[in-house]
């Protein structure tokens, strides 16, 4: 089983409407995104199961990267989640093929941190893909994981 954990792009400070969730990707999100795209190109296979919180910010950063050439599911309960809520929502899939969460932090440092018994924290654009040798995806549990590939944007 495997499991890849993708953060959101930078993102403007404020949005038009005031609300968070309504936030879009900043000038520098977008050359996040460009960079983030051709790093996972390699990565991600094609059968992965995309799910992606349904904010503004994390559409915008699934559209950039994917451009329609992978189906997205957008949810509403992987906005803002917590660890729990996220390792519930990943443990309720019912498939044994790779997943790629689109999220938001805290929830995805801590479950990546959990899941790997190794403190991550993951800044905007952070990608974590972590592997569960011989375990199915209602076996993940502490410390199962094994990191494969950690990479964050370097873009100024």
């Amino acid at each position: 089983m495997i499991v890849n954990f993708l953060r959101h792009a930078k993102t403007e400070l404020v949005s038009s409407s005031g609300r968070d969730y309504d936030r879009n990707l900043s000038p520098k999100g977008y050359d996040q995104c460009e960079e983030i795209k051709k790093f996972l190109d390699g990565i991600l296979g094609d059968e992965t199961k995309i799910y992606c919180s349904a904010a503004m910010r994390t559409r915008q950063t699934a559209a950039l990267i994917f451009e329609n050439h992978k189906s997205v599911s957008y949810r509403e309960e992987l906005y803002l989640s917590s660890k729990e809520t996220m390792f519930e929502f990943i443990c309720n899939q019912e498939s044994s093929q790779e997943i790629l969460i689109i999220g938001h932090n805290f929830g995805l440092s801590e479950l990546a941190s959990y899941l790997s018994g190794s403190l991550i924290v993951m800044k905007t654009s952070g990608f974590i893909r972590l592997e569960f040798p011989g375990f199915s995806i209602a076996e993940l549990s502490a410390s199962t994981g094994v990191i494969k590939t950690i990479h964050r944007c370097d873009l100024d």
